[in-house]
């Protein structure tokens, strides 16, 4: 007679399943306010497995409380509008399972074992700008307008209505990265995009001088930008300065007039210190 594999359920066996469920049952109903009976999905539940959620900033597809034992669970958890995730964590019966049993900020648990804990914890996205400084008389035009994401694409449109030549510097960061995203004319694209964006489009405007023989000026650059701060000494070793003027566009000025563009340190010198609006000359003469 052959080997007969028996699949015996002892006395023992049925005795300390009965007192592991009179156990669970007890606990389970010790929570209930009515502990005179339970329905049979309080019964379900107590073979089953708790679900909580910690969240700061952060919203999920679900919402479930329980889960049964064995099965399956799934779920997917969302920063609010103008947050991005900061941290995530999924933690069954206090183990971490975030790696095992996650894909980005979806959640997928074939056969839960334990209690589901998920913590998301969400921060204020910075807010990306780019920001224009440009001369009057230059419009502009960007896309995306206003705040934009890390990584997006900004491009950027001049118009020139005065027709006159101006400089372009791209501030992205705190770096200077005119050299990669601009190639002249009117336009600049900017890919990856981060951090604060700060464009320059500035006029230059030409500095030409008239000064007399024997006169001398400590700075004398051919163009400035527009906007740009001019400070200069005006002297001469062999008399008075006379004649002293600047004339920048259609308007000049004269030493001590008010403005302070000009001020006479001595009857042989002079200082200059304004900011460059438009073409300059600057003359002058001794005698």
């Amino acid at each position: 007679m052959g080997d007969v594999n028996h699949n015996i359920i002892t006395v023992d066996t049925l005795s300390r399943f009965k007192y592991d469920y009179d156990q669970k049952l007890s606990a389970f109903l010790g929570q209930k306010q009515d502990k005179d009976y339970a329905t049979t999905n309080d019964v379900d539940r107590m073979f089953g497995y708790n679900i909580s959620y910690n969240f700061n900033n952060c919203y999920s597809d679900d919402y479930a409380d329980w889960v049964a034992e064995d099965g399956s669970y799934s779920n997917t958890i969302h920063p609010i509008s103008d947050y991005e995730m900061d941290s995530f964590t999924v933690t069954m019966g206090g183990y971490d399972v975030t790696e095992q049993y996650c894909s980005g900020y979806s959640v997928y648990i074939p056969e839960v074992t334990g209690d589901i804990v998920i913590n998301a914890w969400a921060n204020e996205m910075e807010q990306n700008f780019v920001n224009t400084f440009c001369s009057s008389g230059i419009g502009w035009e960007v896309d995306p307008y206003g705040p934009f994401d890390t990584g997006a694409t900004i491009n950027g449109i001049f118009t020139d209505a005065l027709g006159k030549t101006f400089n372009v510097k791209i501030m992205m960061a705190g770096e200077d990265i005119t050299s990669q995203v601009y190639n002249g004319g009117y336009a600049f694209e900017i890919p990856n995009a981060h951090g604060e964006i700060n464009v320059y489009v500035r006029y230059i405007y030409s500095m030409s001088y008239e000064l007399e023989k024997d006169v001398n000026i400590s700075n004398s650059p051919n163009q400035i930008l527009d906007g740009e701060s001019y400070y200069a000494e005006v002297y001469t070793d062999y008399g008075e300065l006379r004649n002293m003027m600047v004339t920048m566009g259609s308007s000049t000025y004269y030493p001590d007039d008010g403005t302070g563009y000009i001020s006479m340190q001595s009857y042989n010198r002079a200082v200059i210190n304004m900011t460059i609006t438009d073409d300059t000359t600057i003359h002058a003469e001794y005698k």
